[in-house]
């Protein structure tokens, strides 16, 4: 049986917990250290492909990521300035505005109270402009 890969969107934590359910559902790998390092190992395989890893700076459990090919095309929503996070969020019909850190600590702006709330609505618009809903 194939072993589980973290979905689109999906929290570290929220995917170890569904991977070792699977894994133990599955009789695979018996023993809990062997189930969560394999789990650790598929989400770190996944992280290296994502096109957007969202880092918590608090708590790592809290990392999710998008492999979608939407998410490719969300890079040009991260600004340096909130008034530009505004206006873009005002195009999409989203409120406020959320941040990220980059990996050299640097702060980036996104329309949006949150980045679900933002893919959710960019993976809409898109889908709107290429005739599919």
């Amino acid at each position: 049986m194939p072993l589980p890969s973290p979905k689109d969107g999906e929290k570290k934590s929220k995917f170890m917990s569904r991977c070792m359910a699977d894994l133990t559902a599955n009789d695979e790998f018996k023993d809990v250290k062997q189930r969560a390092a394999v789990c650790g190992s598929q989400f770190e395989k996944a992280e290296s492909k994502a096109s957007i890893v969202v880092v918590n700076p608090w708590d790592e459990t809290e990392n999710f990521m998008f492999f979608s090919d939407s998410a490719k095309d969300s890079n040009k929503h991260y600004f340096e300035t909130k008034e530009e996070a505004l206006k873009d969020a005002e195009k999409l019909g989203l409120k406020g505005f959320h941040t990220h850190k980059t990996d050299t600590g640097k702060t980036l702006y996104m329309a949006g109270p949150d980045h679900k709330t933002f893919m959710e609505k960019h993976q809409k618009v898109l889908k709107e402009k290429s005739g599919g809903g």
